[in-house]
């Protein structure tokens, strides 16, 4: 595949693999309604009207207002990605506040930050600094980094256009592979398995993964064996879990993600976006059920909902 580079503002017209600011990707940077993993999950998990209510589709469109924490966590996460999948470019995001500002509540600290913030870098104070260098070390000291497990292509997109309804499809993958097995790095609060397993269900990281498989697939014609989830808590001792998902998993998520792109359709052609769902709705069979699966398998049933 070829790297094709996109400037802010420029409309993309056919499947590739684009480099585009993160800005641009997140807003509707196709020539038709486009969409991206978070937003799929958003329709499964919650409905389409959350989807819609924070979407570019919206004109009344929410601004985002992220808590003190939440900011935090998603500095330390940045960060803690340039570290280990762009070291290079690490001095051109990130700076750390001066020893002399012990906070930003004097004007010559919140000078300094202005200062750096206009220069389009991320002013970090030295504990959050340290805590995103203490991920980048300890993933770094893991036997599966020393084998590639986060190598490839980073900061790129891969963007394709679904055959059955036009809408845009939207993968930005922490690195695309070589090796055709896709790998996502994750900062949470807690990496027990048991916690993983919960997340990957409730926030619906399997469907981001399988999401990025399908737009590789149709962008390669290659098939995707292997998808990778990397955890690693944000506070010491920066504790690891690396998960894989199951055939299973992974088959379902596909069945999601078809559902979601066909909701939006609908959605887009009807004007109305749902919350969530007709009163008396069926209550749907648990798609990580094990037993389940195989009952499919045997029967020969297997929903055809994952075809793309």
């Amino acid at each position: 595949m070829e790297l094709r580079k996109i400037e802010t503002g420029e409309i993309i017209t056919e499947p590739g693999l684009y480099a585009l600011d993160i800005d641009w990707y997140h807003q509707q940077c196709c020539d038709g309604p486009s969409v991206s993993s978070s937003g799929l999950r958003t329709i499964a998990l919650k409905s389409p009207l959350h989807f819609y209510d924070d979407s570019a589709f919206n004109p009344d469109r929410p601004k985002d207002d992220p808590s003190e924490e939440e900011a935090v966590h998603f500095r330390i996460g940045r960060a803690g990605h340039y570290l280990l999948l762009e070291p290079h470019l690490f001095d051109e995001q990130f700076v750390e506040r001066p020893p002399e500002y012990t906070s930003y509540a004097s004007g010559d600290a919140k000078l300094w930050r202005t200062a750096v913030q206009s220069k389009g870098k991320t002013p970090m104070t030295p504990a959050e600094m340290e805590r995103a260098k203490g991920i980048s070390r300890t993933l770094k000291a893991h036997p599966l980094h020393s084998e590639g497990i986060l190598g490839g292509l980073v900061e790129a997109s891969l963007i394709v256009r679904d055959e059955k309804t036009g809408i845009w499809l939207k993968s930005r993958p922490d690195s695309i592979p070589i090796n055709d097995a896709f790998t996502d790095l994750k900062l949470v609060r807690d990496a027990n398995p048991k916690a993983v397993d919960k997340s990957v269900k409730s926030l619906g990281y399997d469907m981001q993964l399988a999401l990025s498989g399908i737009c590789f697939e149709k962008l390669t014609e290659r098939t995707v064996d292997q998808f990778w989830l990397v955890c690693v808590e944000s506070s010491r001792p920066y504790a690891i879990h690396v998960a894989s998902m199951s055939v299973a998993t992974t088959y379902w998520a596909r069945i999601r993600l078809r559902q979601a792109i066909d909701t939006m359709a609908e959605c887009l052609r009807s004007g109305y976006w749902p919350s969530y769902g007709s009163d008396g709705q069926e209550v749907a069979p648990n798609p990580y059920d094990a037993e389940l699966w195989t009952t499919y398998q045997n029967s020969g049933l297997l929903p055809k909902e994952a075809v793309f």
